[in-house]
């Protein structure tokens, strides 16, 4: 690695580069937007294309193309970097540093975000060009149409968005290399759909449509030819008669006039999101009628965003269904005490005779139903109420407690039996392995004498490793019951016809002695890997 280029290997310092640049490029495109639409507004406003102001404003707004463009072109140049690096560590790939120019310049992506870049109006440039519409003429400048294309730079801040909720999530880079999923700008978008914040994601992005397509909405109905507002060039297209009075089919000929106000334009785009369309303004250009269109698509999936947002939201989560389902067992311990009062009652009228109109008809048989049905309800469990999902949780967090109790317990029991049974194991048989161990000491010289010292550790390691094992599997094989019972007494779903499982049940009622619940201690350990030695 270069000098310098040691950051290059670093995967947070590049991906915080990364963001740095699309918060860089968001801004200088969002101040070059600016400046655009400022000189279309004195534009409108009578003010000369040629004078000072315009000219510095056009400057402005070159400056911030040329810097978003070179920001741009960094944010190409790091995720391929970043691409390398990931490469590196997931893969074992080889990592080079540099980066060529040749797999920037051949993304179209890079070349399409760079012309949006630097697509803008010079300083001291300025066009105007006629364009015939349904028989009409209208007049479009070219800072107009430059501004329209300025604004397709808000873009930008999408990309600063995702980064945002992106940088929130901790260690994301491993996390993504471990679930093998791709932590990206799909990904945002979905957390950006998920909860109750949805709502403000769906809404502020109407809002923002609304305002841009208004706006483009209103730069499409205005020309140039109007006297009022712009200041005449000498177009000849201004003095014919289809340019001063326009024909819109449906409504007749009228003066060609502009509607510069931006409030008009936003509630014609609203109406037209909504679907609803009132008709007091309507589009009299083939653009404005293109961007009426857009309008409505933006509308409709803007609508169903929100529908399956606040569809997904309403869903009661586990807690509140397990809440919900207490709730009702209480309603029916409270409706019991009621349907016990009743059929009381009725028994004792009945008994007594003097029941009234309204008892007469009572069905006793659909009584005591009901009754059994409420009391069944009340009978229900807590745990019960949880859904499948809760049940599960709770199962593997009794299993893990219980592994780690078992744990724990095998620690206390190793050492003093492993000692114990040495002790044992030395006093029955020290005589013969004393014996073998003498006789093969004297059968072989004396270099090999450490060669039966090292059979010695190994016998005796070997020999702690077995009872090791040995009092892992019957200390298994004592817990795997409590285990099993745990999981299978949250799932209703008891193991018949075990017998290491069913015997606490008989011992607990007195059917077995001790002499069967050893038996039946014995085939559960062979049934469920144990090894109960007669001798242990």
């Amino acid at each position: 690695v270069r000098k310098g280029w040691e950051w290059r290997k670093k995967r947070d310092i590049i991906d915080r580069k990364r963001r740095r640049n699309g918060v860089m490029s968001s801004l200088f495109g969002m101040l070059g937007t600016v400046a655009a639409v400022m000189q279309n507004e004195l534009l409108i406003r009578r003010e000369l294309p040629e004078s000072t102001v315009m000219n510095i404003l056009k400057g402005v707004n070159s400056g911030c193309s040329v810097l978003c463009a070179i920001c741009v072109f960094n944010i190409y140049w790091l995720n391929i970097l970043f691409a390398r690096v990931q490469a590196h560590l997931r893969r074992g790939q080889d990592l080079n540093p540099d980066i060529p120019l040749g797999p920037i310049l051949k993304d179209r992506t890079f070349w399409l975000e760079v012309c949006l870049c630097l697509a803008h109006n010079p300083p001291w440039f300025t066009f105007e060009f006629d364009v015939t519409n349904l028989d009409n003429t209208i007049v479009y400048r070219s800072e107009t149409l430059l501004c329209i294309v300025n604004t397709l730079r808000c873009y930008l801040l999408w990309r600063v968005v995702t980064d945002q909720i992106l940088d929130t999530l901790p260690r994301r880079h491993t996390v993504a290399m471990f679930a093998s999923v791709k932590l990206g700008k799909e990904f945002a978008f979905k957390l950006m759909l998920n909860g109750w914040g949805a709502i403000w994601y769906i809404a502020g992005a109407w809002s923002f449509f609304v305002i841009l397509l208004g706006y483009w909405f209103r730069m499409f109905e205005i020309s140039a030819c109007g006297e009022r507002e712009f200041h005449q060039t000498g177009n000849p297209a201004c003095a014919e008669d289809s340019a001063i009075n326009w024909t819109v089919a449906g409504v007749g000929t009228f003066p060609q006039s502009n509607n510069i106000y931006m409030w008009n334009a936003i509630w014609c785009i609203f109406v037209t999101t909504t679907t609803v369309g009132y008709g007091d303004i309507f589009p009299t250009t083939h653009l404005s009628r293109v961007v009426s269109v857009l309008a409505a698509f933006v509308g409709i999936v803007c609508a169903s965003l929100l529908t399956a947002s606040l569809g997904s939201s309403m869903q009661p989560s586990p807690a509140e269904m397990s809440a919900t389902l207490v709730l009702h067992r209480e309603k029916a311990r409270h409706e019991l005490l009621v349907l016990a009062q009743r059929l009381i009652a009725f028994w004792w009228r009945r008994r007594k005779g003097t029941m009234n109109r309204r008892q007469r008809r009572l069905d006793p048989f659909e009584l005591k139903l009901e009754f059994k049905r409420t009391l069944l309800d009340t009978q229900v469990e807590v745990e019960d109420c949880a859904g499948i999902s809760k049940k599960i949780e709770q199962i593997v967090h009794r299993t893990k407690y219980l592994q780690r109790a078992l744990d724990a317990i095998a620690d206390k029991l190793w050492e003093p039996d492993v000692t114990e049974m040495h002790m044992k194991h030395q006093r029955r048989h020290r005589t013969t392995i004393m014996g073998n161990l003498l006789m093969e000491q004297e059968a072989k010289p004396h270099h090999e004498e450490k060669n039966v010292r090292s059979m010695m550790l190994n016998r005796r390691n070997s020999f702690i490793q077995e009872a090791r094992n040995r009092m892992m599997s019957r200390t298994s094989a004592v817990f795997s019951a409590s285990i099993q019972e745990t999981m299978f007494k949250s799932m209703k779903s008891p193991m018949a016809g075990d017998a290491g499982f069913d015997h606490h049940r008989q011992i607990a009622r007195g059917d077995i002695g001790s002499k069967e619940e050893k038996r039946l201690q014995m085939a559960f350990a062979r049934r469920h890997g144990g090894g109960i030695d007669d001798e242990i």
